[in-house]
Order: structure tokens, then sequence, then C-alpha cells
């Protein structure tokens, strides 16, 4: 009875420990669609949402990595959905990965820099993001299993890589003069977003002062064909989180996590990477899912569960989680 007892009680600790979402976790399933925005224009679009929407859902707009898609993060967008969340994946035309179909792998590189560096490419992915918020109202005419359940006043912005970059734009990072910041939002998830570069400004941060989650790891390189100089380093992806006012800022560093640790391995033919940890993996979608809970719902316990100096420690012995 007593081996009994004392492993009732292990077990009552481990889900303690856990982060298991506000809402428990219920069929969810998606759909691809072109929703329609103002002026005519259109996004193709990935949604993922509960299968049974109960009340109004919180919005989490996602934005892809450079030669990514919609079809890509699912880990991310399905677990969100599961928990009550409607997840909105576009693709950004021009930095997807219909943009650099048929190239020649030689010429991969260059395509993939002439991309970061195009005024209406730079231009078009955060202006994306604010239409689709625009577009909301469309969208629950366009699924009508979202009718009525879409919380236009409860909307987060994520993204990695090129879209953690996006993501840092719409939170309120100024870059080369631009500001294309949208109010809306309430909190932001930046994955492995890239790091000041020689036209960064000390102030250009300053803008940001609303929750960001910034997500990186000890290996989570650039390759230097993309960084326009020498490769760098997860520690330049931590200077965004170091150069923001702080107030509602958190930083999530794994040790030994590379860049496609945050795509679940998505891209890693063209960073050279093996597949990531898995439990590394979980864990992005696991935090995300708190940082959620915490930030769009204002769940007391999911604030607590990321303040806990212990949860590093439940996540993995890479982990670790730094407050301003």
């Amino acid at each position: 009875m007593r081996h009994l007892l004392l492993a009732a009680l292990a077990c009552t600790a481990m889900t303690a420990d856990s982060w298991s979402g506000t809402r428990p976790a219920s069929p969810a399933t998606q759909v691809d669609l072109d929703l329609a925005l103002a002026g005519g224009a259109s996004a193709g679009i990935r949604v993922h949402h509960p299968a049974q929407p109960d009340g109004r859902c919180p919005v989490v707009v996602f934005s892809h990595g450079l030669a990514g898609s919609r079809s890509g993060y699912g880990f991310l967008g399905a677990h969100w959905a599961a928990h009550g969340y409607i997840a909105i994946h576009p693709d950004h035309p021009g930095s997807d990965t219909a943009a650099f179909k048929g190239l020649r792998p030689a010429d991969i590189p260059a395509a993939l820099r002439r991309a970061t560096g195009d005024p209406a490419i730079l231009q078009g992915r955060p202006r994306l993001i604010a239409a689709i918020i625009d577009a909301l109202p469309a969208l629950e005419s366009a699924v009508p299993a979202l009718a009525g359940h879409v919380d236009a006043g409860r909307i987060g912005v994520a993204g990695h890589s090129f879209g953690g970059w996006t993501t840092m734009c719409v939170a309120g990072m100024r870059t080369r003069g631009g500001d294309w910041s949208d109010p809306r939002p309430l909190a932001f998830a930046a994955l492995s977003p890239p790091g000041p570069n020689p036209l960064t400004r000390p102030d250009d941060f300053a803008g940001c002062t609303r929750p960001v989650l910034v997500m990186t790891g000890s290996d989570d390189r650039q390759p230097a064909f993309l960084a326009r100089g020498d490769e760098q380093s997860g520690a330049w992806r931590r200077e965004v989180f170091e150069r923001m006012p702080p107030g509602g800022k958190l930083l999530a560093w794994f040790d030994g996590a590379r860049h496609c640790t945050y795509s679940d391995g998505a891209g890693n033919v063209l960073t050279g990477e093996p597949r990531p940890d898995p439990t590394q993996v979980e864990a992005v979608a696991v935090i995300t899912l708190a940082w959620w809970d915490a930030r769009l719902r204002n769940d007391a316990k999911a604030q607590a569960w990321l303040a806990d100096p212990a949860t590093p420690a439940v996540l993995g012995p890479w982990a670790a989680l730094t407050a301003r």
C-alpha cells in the first residue's frame, strides 16, 4: 500500500510540473483556403482550429520562415488548436516555397539572400499579417465552423526565422527606418529571430513594449550566405531579447538547439542540420502554449508555471527561462 501511495504521489507531482493547457486537449482540424483581403487581394492560408469550438477562441497568426509555407509548423498550429486556439498560417509570396521552385541548387543561396533584402518582400510580410487581422470577419464567413467563434480582441503573432523577424516588426521593432507595427496583437512569440545587423540602431527595439517570447539556442546558427558575413550563433539571436525594453519579456534558451529545432526539422536540407531532438521540439510546443495561455487567456497558473524556477528542469537539463 505504501508503494502504491508513493507512486500515486509521484504521478500527481509529475502532472503538476507539466503544462497541459488552460483548456483540455480536444480534437482539432485544419482547412486550406484563399482568404479574401481588402482591395480585392487574397492570401493563401492554412487554418488550424478546434473541431468543435467552445465559445470565442483567441487567434494566433503564424509567419513561416524563408522558403517555408502555410503547410509547415503544423506541430505548433495543431497543438494550439487542440487547446482552443485558431492558428492562421499564411503563405508569404516571394519568400515562400513556391518562390524558389525550379531553381538549380547552386542558385538557391543567392536567391534566398535576395529575398531577404527585397524591399517589397520586407514590407509585404508584416503588412500581410495586418491584412489578415483585418480580414478576420471574412474568415468567419469562409469557414462556417468558426462563425461566432473568432475572438478578434485576443490576438497573438508568432513566427520562425524570417517569420520571427516579421513578428518583431509587427511587435514594434523598427527596421531600415520603417515602422510596420500593428497595435492589435496582445502578445508575440519570436522563434529564432535574426539578431541585429550593421544598420540596426540602438532605439530600433524601443517600440517593443508588449509581451514578447523569444526562443533560441546555443547552436541556432545563421548560415554565412544569409548573414552576409561570418556565420552567426544563437547568442546573436538572443540580442533581440536583450535589446527590448523590460516588462513582459521572456527568453526560452535551449542548449544544443539548432535553427530547425523550432521548425520540427523543416528546412534542415538547406541548413545541413540533422533532425532535431524531439524532446526539444515538444518543449517548443509546450512553452508557446503556456505563453498564449498566460498572455491571451490571462491564466494565472500559466503565468506562474512560466515564472517557476523549477519549470526548466521539467523540460530538460538543456532548458533555461529568463524574464525581464
